[in-house]
């Protein structure tokens, strides 16, 4: 009676073995190449906003990112040129004046407990009026006089003050002819990548492993890898805990519609310096 308590808790102990075994190769392996967090201080207001000025949308380009007490430059392009109101002079050649640049200007942050400010110069429409002379430059008769209003582009001293959630900006430009004069920004995209990891990377297979067309082990397999197969990794399907489950791949060795290009398992794929996989529980696939 013994003999059997014995090899029947041996059966459990080699079952519960197996069984936790299994379910450890169920968990992926997280070959994302982690990024380096946005050291302390920096800003970057890269994407679309509206110059709520003109209710025009702007795309803002920033050249690098603004660290402490570090000037950048930030460029403000129209989506859809702003058109002036008159047309050039007829000397000019009468045509339609647009501005294809909003501002341009230097990103600063003077020290830790101030906002980050904009100081540039913006672009304007500026009208005149001109009484048109003939040939010899003797004014026109009374019933000759031609008065021509025109449009030319000049530009502004602006100063921007941007927001503590990089949302928004507000400040003053200077008119030639109106003076002073309020202008701001609201964003209105999305702020530029804020994914954790790079999109791609390179992964190998650490067994024999099937690819899927699809991420589910019910789609057709396209190709039996063998071990050590190297891959390129462009997609990455997550469970509930933040871990990878399956990759979508392309063959790193060769054109990317060849056979290996599909889905395959993350617990059948290996890499270098893999990350430390997240709470919670096992995904079987």
């Amino acid at each position: 009676m013994r003999a059997r308590k014995l090899y029947f808790g041996v059966i459990v102990v080699c079952v519960a073995l197996l069984l936790s075994i299994g379910a450890f190769a169920q968990q992926g392996t997280d070959c994302r190449r982690r990024k380096e967090p946005p050291k302390p201080g920096t800003l970057d207001l890269t994407g679309e906003w509206m110059d709520n000025s003109v209710n025009l949308k702007v795309t803002i380009t920033q050249v690098g990112t603004q660290p402490l007490s570090q000037n950048v430059e930030v460029e403000a392009a129209y989506v859809v040129p702003y058109k002036c109101a008159y047309p050039s002079s007829r000397s000019s050649g009468h045509t339609a004046v647009l501005l294809n640049d909003d501002f341009t200007g230097q990103l600063t942050k003077l020290n830790l407990g101030a906002r980050s400010t904009i100081v540039g110069m913006v672009s304007i429409c500026l009208s005149r009026t001109d009484t048109l002379y003939d040939n010899n430059g003797t004014l026109l008769t009374p019933s000759n006089t031609h008065v021509e209003t025109s449009s030319t582009v000049v530009q502004g001293k602006l100063e921007l003050t941007v927001s503590d959630n990089a949302d928004s900006m507000a400040g003053t430009f200077e008119d030639p002819e109106k003076g002073t004069q309020q202008i701001s920004f609201t964003r209105i995209s999305d702020k530029s990548d804020k994914s954790e990891y790079f999109p791609a990377g390179i992964i190998n297979t650490a067994t024999t492993a099937k690819i899927y067309s699809e991420p589910t082990s019910g789609s057709r397999v396209t190709y039996t890898a063998p071990p050590g197969t190297r891959l390129i990794f462009e997609d990455v399907r997550l469970d509930a805990a933040g871990n990878p489950t399956w990759y979508g791949v392309v063959n790193g060795e060769g054109s990317a519609y060849s056979k290996n290009t599909g889905w395959i398992r993350a617990s059948q794929i290996t890499c270098s310096i893999p990350n430390a996989p997240g709470p919670g529980s096992l995904q079987n696939f």
